[in-house]
């Protein structure tokens, strides 16, 4: 018989491993009988393999597992990871990139639909121009080259979005009923309505935070990387229908990025590492996500809250229906600052260039203190419903 394949519901091997002290039988602890074919004298064989120190992890796992499952018996935990004493350690390598791939595939289809529609608009431009008998001047054509290239960049989001949701919508749900290999005690909650407005009222919230600390904090960060992002965002509003801006941006995104990052990485690296630490990776990877240093430190901030929301919710439609609140007030309080921006008559110019150069340190500074208060009240009020909701039957994690 292998010996590395030995577990404690299989028999004693042949040859034993020798050992120069004694084995006494393990004290029998409540945990054990949630293994009850395992003897007494399988558990000192089981004994016998392992180190002092891995028989204590061993079964400090076990304790918490039995705790947890005593403290919410209506939890549908899964039973924790527990390695034969003989088998090689596992690399988390495998299982860190099983549960990263989503994000690689998505960021990577991102990528690649970037590069082809900038190559594909020059070589349409370059064909136009050759057909008029002429050549193309990018310099002098850049700004209608990205004028161009924004607009077909969001019919093709809106095409990768349509293609990545049914795709990942069917891993979540094959994760769903794989349990164990999703990631423990990762069984979705019933759908609660109570949960989804605060999780979106919190959204709102977190809105008021970063929108009024990014104003107040213009003038720290390096001209490149603001202007980069007021010009992506003027693109972003001017050079789509807004029908097809709401529907990538608002609608689409939120549901493709969290069944990504909450409902698929965020998930399946609680099977691997501590839930707080799936949450912080899950968030730091949806910063990195949006390729733009100012967006993806609101990113990552926004990421957290929705993490955690799921975590404790354990319902999907909680992190993406905050997440449409959050999109939806970036939209429409960059529409309205575009369009009083672009107003013609002097009152308006005036009173937008008094409130930016004159009044932003106030307003932002009272923005960002409200919605700090605000996230604060509905994160607390959540945590209280979650965990009234997870005891009572609904779901989630009383964690």
């Amino acid at each position: 018989m292998d010996e590395y394949n030995h577990t404690p519901d299989s028999p004693e091997p042949s040859e034993p491993v020798p050992r120069t002290e004694p084995v006494t039988l393990p004290e029998t602890e409540p945990w054990m009988s949630l293994q009850p074919s395992v003897t007494p004298e399988q558990w000192q064989v089981y004994r016998s393999r392992m180190s002092p120190l891995e028989w204590e992890e061993y079964c400090q796992r076990w304790r918490a597992y039995y705790q947890a499952s005593q403290a919410a018996p209506a939890q549908a935990y899964g039973q924790p990871y527990m390695p034969s004493p003989y088998a090689k350690k596992p690399s988390k390598f495998k299982p860190v990139m099983r549960a990263i791939w989503p994000f690689l595939a998505y960021l990577g289809a991102q990528f690649a639909a970037g590069i082809a529609i900038g190559v594909g608009v020059v070589v349409a431009e370059v064909f136009r121009e050759a057909a008029k008998g002429g050549t193309w001047d990018a310099l002098s054509d850049m700004e209608a080259y990205m004028a161009q290239m924004m607009e077909v960049t969001f019919f093709v989001t809106v095409a990768l979005q349509a293609v990545f949701i049914p795709v990942f919508l069917g891993l979540y749900l094959r994760d769903r009923r794989r349990g164990a290999e999703a990631g423990g005690d990762l069984t979705d909650a019933r759908f609660s309505v109570s949960l989804t407005a605060l999780g979106m009222a919190a959204a709102a919230g977190c809105f008021l935070v970063v929108s009024g600390l990014l104003s107040l904090l213009l003038g720290i960060i390096p001209v490149y990387f603001t202007e980069q992002y007021q010009d992506m965002i003027t693109d972003m509003l001017t050079s789509a229908p807004p029908w097809l801006t709401i529907l990538s941006v608002v609608i689409l995104a939120p549901i493709v990025e969290e069944l990504t990052m909450r409902g698929l990485v965020q998930r399946r690296l609680e099977a691997v590492m501590p839930p707080h630490g799936a949450i912080i990776t899950a968030a730091a990877l949806f910063g990195v996500m949006h390729m733009n240093l100012i967006q993806g430190v609101y990113a990552f901030v926004l990421g957290l809250l929705l993490g955690w929301t799921y975590r404790k919710g354990r319902n999907l439609l909680i992190p993406i229906l905050a997440h449409l609140m959050f999109n939806g007030m970036n939209y429409v309080m960059d529409m309205a600052g575009l369009l009083f921006e672009n107003r013609p008559d002097a009152l308006s110019q005036n009173l937008y260039r008094h409130l930016m150069e004159e009044s932003i340190p106030l307003y932002s500074g009272v923005s960002a203190f409200a919605g700090l208060l605000v996230a604060a009240l509905f994160v607390f009020l959540f945590e209280r419903v979650s965990r009234k909701w997870a005891v009572s039957g609904g779901g989630g994690s009383p964690l």
